[in-house]
């Protein structure tokens, strides 16, 4: 009984940690589409500023051209440049729009608006991958081998079960004492061959116990690798 309470216990820790763990993906999900939008608009908003000093350069090359004080092949130049920037901006105004879509209807909003996203201060959290979530899964898998485990081996233990049994047979009300009667007993029994199939099945779960292990050390090192990438200073150019 102690074993099906840890179980349930169990189950109910794993469950809690899928849905952390769900938490955590539409996080980075929206973190990643936000992140997205807003390379987006910045591009958008360079290009636009762009555009504007070139129609400023534009109109005065224009005059000096006019006058022969520039050359005309720069000038078509210049003319390019504007027309390429240009399109370079409604290309990225489609895709900042298509990204700033996507994020409302992620986050499950109908207003189809054109807004810009506001610019908050960002800052990396303190990474405590020591507790991380996805480290939790492989210790619960083990728990749940172990438990299986333990399950298996109980059937191997003696099996106790008392037995009671009464009954009455008889076609007369007078002779009803004499047709009663009343069994009790213990029943034992115990395994003695099984075809190996207990050493076969600690054999099953110790290579899931093994597995599990592999796996949460590959798991750690890349979470590790990920935290010095994150917190490591961006290397300089000294040249």
């Amino acid at each position: 009984m102690e074993n099906l309470i840890e179980q349930n216990k169990l189950e109910i820790s794993k469950i809690d940690t899928r849905i952390k763990i769900l938490e955590l993906g539409i996080e980075h999900t929206f973190t990643n589409m936000y992140f997205d939008a807003l390379s987006l608009q910045a591009e958008l908003q360079s290009t636009r500023e762009n555009i504007e000093i070139l129609n400023k350069q534009l109109s005065v090359a224009k005059n000096l051209t006019e006058h022969g004080l520039f050359r005309y092949i720069d000038y078509r130049l210049m003319q390019t440049d504007l027309k390429l920037d240009s399109i370079n901006y409604l290309n990225t105004l489609t895709s900042f729009r298509l990204s700033l879509s996507e994020i409302k209807t992620f986050c499950g909003l109908k207003d189809t608006a054109f807004t810009l996203l506001p610019r908050y201060k960002i800052a990396l959290n303190d990474i405590h991958h020591d507790s991380s979530l996805f480290l939790k899964t492989f210790a619960e898998d083990s728990l749940t081998v172990k438990y299986q485990q333990t399950v298996f081996n109980n059937q191997y233990k003696p099996q106790v079960m008392n037995i009671a049994n009464s009954g009455i047979n008889s076609n007369s009300i007078s002779s009803i004492s004499r047709h009663f009667g009343m069994s009790a007993g213990v029943q034992i029994t115990y395994t003695i061959f099984d075809g190996k199939q207990k050493d076969i099945n600690r054999k099953q779960q110790m290579v899931l116990l093994e597995e599990s292990s592999h796996q949460k050390d590959l798991r750690n090192t890349e979470i590790t690798n990920r935290c010095l990438l994150y917190t490591s200073p961006s290397p300089r150019d000294d040249r």
